[in-house]
């Protein structure tokens, strides 16, 4: 199967009911609309996303540009566009979009598809926080150095 056309942009605030439609039907802990635009209005923020030529959204990604190193919070991809390249795509537009610096991430210990994606891309586990999660789930801490020139 081959990836569907698709074009990434920063996304905006005019974007937000769909990043959190979305979200609420991609991830476990799905956060609100509310949290998607406090988050998107951060002066850290980058989000970047995925439309299909109609401009349906696909998917996005939510990190922070911190002393020159993408703190990736959120990755998320509808379930039928999966396993396409999208996630990856947005990944690294996000990682771009940081400066391209050392980025970091916590992953859900069980969230095996997103932690296969990030070894993918360079990704390392690095770490585990116990209890991490509201539901007392463990994250997998993850980083990957800035590609050397």
């Amino acid at each position: 199967m081959s990836a569907p056309p698709f074009r990434l942009r920063p996304a905006t605030l005019d974007d937000v009911p769909s990043l959190a439609a979305l979200e609420a039907s991609a991830m476990t802990g799905a956060w609100s609309e509310r949290e998607i635009a406090d988050e998107a209005q951060s002066t850290l923020a980058r989000l970047v996303l995925a439309e299909d030529l109609s401009g349906a959204v696909l998917g996005y990604a939510l990190g922070w540009e911190v002393a020159g190193e993408t703190q990736i919070l959120r990755v998320a991809v509808g379930a039928a566009h999966r396993r396409q390249g999208l996630g990856r795509a947005l990944l690294e537009a996000l990682c771009a979009a940081c400066g391209g610096g050392e980025a970091l991430l916590e992953v859900r210990a069980s969230n095996l598809p997103a932690i296969t994606l990030y070894e993918r891309a360079g990704f390392v586990i690095t770490g585990r926080r116990e209890g991490y999660y509201r539901d007392g789930e463990a994250a997998l801490l993850m980083s990957r150095q800035a590609p050397t020139p």
